[in-house]
């Protein structure tokens, strides 16, 4: 005979239909049976069909005679976290307040969760540091402590919060441990906790990956090529490409970093056209070709060098970039360009501008077209500057300059900022800055701007490009951990990117510290 015993028994062999099939059949003979209802639901829940989980659970409850037993906290946590599980935040974190106030761990836990999956991490926190308050050993409560102050950027509690959880035996509050420590420059204490759980983890291909990056970063540039190798060997993802690419591109390594990085292609919306993948191939010759923006500006001034040794292979040539940059690339390559899509004729081969260097082979990337002769300034009056990189960009905060300590190196000059937001009008009396915003509306207001200037003393973002495309003079700042085009990680002064002859960079020697770059500024134009 079929009765709660077998279902249960099912259900604790995680035998889940045969349990549903028993409950069923219990209930359509004892319609009432709150605990089979529930047994069934929690049945359900364990086959993934939250929806019906959710509604058997619901009518058992409303079976209950007695409010205390309808209030069952431990039947609100589960109901909670079903709702949860079933993208519905709100709902749940409405059903688990309503048990508060409480001393039960698992719904304090349950609601930082849900708080969390809504993102509301602050009140998270405060619910995973009540689960802490009652349980201060729960590894896995520290663990998603930490993730909810990496939310919130606070690196320093957060590794905090992931050093308790690891020392608990978490390992993969370890792992997060170590991003962490890398995000704060501390990269030998994440290669540290990386070698400690490199045994058990080497065929992991997201841990290979990450120790890769941290390699990168600590120099040792042989030992991260083997990893992003290794990476790509256990799992083929498009992000692990990009970077060992990137890595390459930075070791000057142009024709394999350049194929390695059509492999971004693969991720999802990286192209702002609907092309068809099939015209992206190197068969161009002879054809008729459409080069499309991909990414930001200043990749798109980067890479428009290739544009030339394209020209003289196709039989006619469309080039599609971002409409702020129209009038800068009819200077270059005039009707070829084009403004909208509707101007966009026929084609029979199509890839973005960032596919060039990979279709045509190329080993070099140095400038061919020669706007100003590329000497070093000699008595230099008038400066540009550009201190805040777009805040839509990642590392906006590590590559921007505060505007007031940057002025304060560059005493005794013409100073003009062309930034396009503008600049503080404060600032502007206090150094007699003149803001040029009002005249610039597009990258062509920019350059002629630039071409009136001795020096551009800029933040790495697009106008250093627009600038290193036309030789005009320029002095680069860039943080510790400074992006791939500017050659390979670790250098201080001068930097010189193969990319630009005109260019010097100067980068941070310790994560966020200007003062020693603005020193290096200011001895450089002691001697110009």
């Amino acid at each position: 005979m079929i009765d709660y015993s077998s279902a249960k028994n099912f259900y604790s062999q995680n035998r889940y239909q045969e349990c549903i099939d028993c409950c069923i059949q219990i209930l359509s003979y004892h319609p009432s049976d709150v605990k089979t209802w529930q047994l069934c639901a929690f049945a359900l829940y364990a086959l993934g069909q939250i929806d019906k989980a959710i509604e058997y659970l619901e009518h058992s409850l409303s079976l209950y005679n007695d409010d205390n037993d309808k209030n069952d906290i431990s039947l609100q946590i589960s109901l909670g976290e079903m709702y949860r599980k079933a993208g519905n935040p709100e709902k749940a974190i409405a059903i688990l307040s309503s048990c508060l106030p409480s001393q039960n761990p698992d719904l304090h836990f349950n609601l930082a969760r849900a708080l969390s999956d809504g993102k509301n991490h602050a009140q998270a926190i405060k619910h995973y540091h009540a689960v802490l308050a009652i349980n201060p050993n729960d590894p896995l409560a520290w663990h998603n402590l930490g993730n909810q102050l990496l939310e919130l950027k606070d690196y320093q509690k957060a590794c905090i919060a992931f050093k308790k959880s690891f020392e608990m035996g978490n390992e993969n509050a370890g792992i997060n441990l170590a991003g962490v420590y890398s995000a704060l420059f501390e990269e030998k204490q994440a290669l540290g906790i990386y070698e400690s759980l490199w045994v058990k983890h080497s065929s992991d291909p997201y841990f290979c990956f990450n120790t890769a990056n941290t390699l990168w970063a600590t120099l040792d540039f042989d030992g991260a090529k083997d990893l992003y190798q290794k990476a790509i060997s256990l799992l083929p993802d498009p992000i692990f490409y990009v970077n060992y690419a990137y890595l390459l591109l930075s070791l000057g390594e142009f024709e394999a970093g350049f194929r390695h990085y059509q492999k971004r292609l693969l991720l999802p919306n990286i192209l702002p056209l609907p092309i068809d993948t099939a015209l992206i191939c190197e068969d161009f010759c002879d054809k008729n070709v459409l080069v499309y923006h991909e990414q930001g500006f200043g990749d798109s001034l980067m890479f428009a060098r290739f544009l030339d040794m394209l020209t003289p292979q196709v039989k006619s040539l469309s080039i599609y970039p971002q409409k702020p940059l129209h009038k800068v690339f009819e200077q270059q390559w005039g009707k070829c360009v084009k403004q909208k899509q509707a101007d966009i004729p026929s084609y029979e081969r199509a890839f973005s501008l960032l596919s060039l260097p990979a279709m045509l082979g190329v080993r070099a990337v140095g400038l061919n077209r020669l706007e100003r002769c590329c000497q070093k300034p000699k008595n230099i009056k008038k400066i540009g500057l550009f201190f805040s990189s777009n805040r839509d960009f990642v590392y906006f905060a590590e590559k921007s300059i505060p505007p007031k300590l940057l002025l304060k190196s560059l005493k005794g000059f013409d100073l003009y900022s062309l930034q396009p937001e503008g600049i503080d009008e404060g600032l502007c009396k206090q150094f007699g800055v003149k803001d040029l915003s009002h005249k610039i509306k597009n990258f062509d207001d920019t350059l002629t701007e630039l071409k009136t200037l001795d020096l551009l003393v800029s933040v790495d973002s697009a106008i250093v490009h627009l600038a290193g495309m036309y030789q005009i003079p320029t002095i680069v700042l860039l943080h510790k951990k400074y992006d791939w085009r500017w050659g390979r990680l670790g250098q201080v002064y001068p930097i010189k990117s193969p990319w630009y002859d005109s260019i010097t960079g100067i980068a941070q020697e310790r994560a966020g510290d200007w003062a020693s770059v603005l020193e290096i500024l200011r001895e450089y134009l002691k001697n110009v």
